[in-house]
């Protein structure tokens, strides 16, 4: 009997279900680039874990700003989900389950969420933008053609129902909301405009946010030094023989950042650019014929010299011989 009852419990944890994971809420702060229009050969790679931070970013919409009536304060999160800590408690979740009655006015969600719009004057107007499972936050290029000018990150999925946010047939259109992150040198600034999308004469609720250029959105192979990207001293783009972005340095910098400054060799041709293999080898050549030149004129030197010198002999030999063969008597005879 216990040999049965062990062959049993083997056999139901055998065809037991795997458990499913459940998501705790975090993405990952980094992407490689999604082959496109353009890039479809190329390996690109952001890391934007700089901008992670427990309570988000804040940004503010203003009174006169395409579509808006009001101002609205945007609370937003790259990598992961508000906590009740970090949003107001108009914001906060009530629940993990599903959403309330979709019959109700707002239709609000009531879980966590990455992205939220609230009126901070009235304190009882909160809507969620999105970025509430793990499918509702992707990622693109801000442009698909040139991946150097930076990344977008959207959240999709937010709260729908309310008569503000419907296509033009009247349908519900669930809110959003894109941020964008252009590759640049400037400092991190929480004060950003949103801008509100539309859909003819009614709101599609989908908000745009350009959070201002940020090394966060460069491409990770163009290097950062001093705090700026490739130094300060080039510029980031594509290197279509090594298939990804790369610093292009200004002559006298070198490095994957151009943190380094180098010294360069002038050209034969006087044009200032750094000496490469070819133009060692025509200076070595130069060199040698150089010698070899002054090698003949040594040659000709101790030649000529021994020739001065040889002449020089047979003028004493010359001299020499007259003084030993005496007076010449050129007295004639008297008789």
């Amino acid at each position: 009997m216990s040999m049965r009852c062990a062959v049993a419990a083997l056999a139901i944890l055998a065809c037991a279900a795997p458990v499913m994971a459940t998501w705790n809420g975090q993405w990952d702060c980094s992407w490689k680039g999604v082959p496109s229009s353009g890039t479809s050969d190329l390996d690109v790679k952001f890391n934007f874990a700089s901008l992670s931070a427990p309570n988000g970013h804040l940004a503010n919409s203003y009174l006169g700003g395409v579509g808006l009536n009001q101002n609205y304060t945007y609370q937003f999160s790259f990598c992961h989900t508000l906590s009740n800590d970090a949003v107001p408690s108009m914001c906060a979740a009530t629940s993990t389950g599903p959403r309330p009655d979709p019959a109700s006015p707002h239709n609000k969600h009531t879980q966590p969420a990455a992205a939220f719009q609230y009126d901070p004057e009235t304190g009882g107007k909160c809507h969620r933008l999105g970025g509430m499972t793990e499918s509702t936050r992707t990622i693109s290029y801000i442009d698909e053609s040139d991946p150097v000018k930076g990344i977008q990150i959207q959240f999709t999925g937010g709260d729908e129902g309310d008569t503000s946010c419907r296509d033009s047939d009247n349908n519900p259109i669930a809110r959003s909301m894109t941020v964008q992150l252009p590759c640049g040198d400037r400092s991190i600034n929480t004060e950003f405009y949103v801008v509100e999308g539309h859909d003819g004469n009614k709101a599609n609720c989908g908000y745009t946010l350009n959070f201002g250029a940020n090394h966060a959105g460069c491409p990770v192979t163009c290097g950062i030094s001093d705090q700026k990207i490739c130094g300060g001293h080039g510029y980031c783009a594509v290197d279509t023989d090594a298939k990804q972005p790369q610093c292009f340095c200004n002559e006298g910098f070198s490095g994957d950042a151009c943190q380094s400054a180098k010294v360069a060799n002038e050209d034969m041709d006087g044009s200032g650019s750094s000496c490469d293999g070819t133009c060692v080898a025509l200076i070595f050549v130069f060199l040698f014929l150089l010698v070899g030149f002054a090698g003949v004129l040594l040659v000709l030197w101790r030649v000529r010299k021994l020739e001065n010198v040889d002449k020089n002999f047979r003028q004493l030999q010359e001299d020499f011989d007259i003084d030993q063969a005496g007076p010449v008597d050129v007295r004639g005879s008297l008789n």
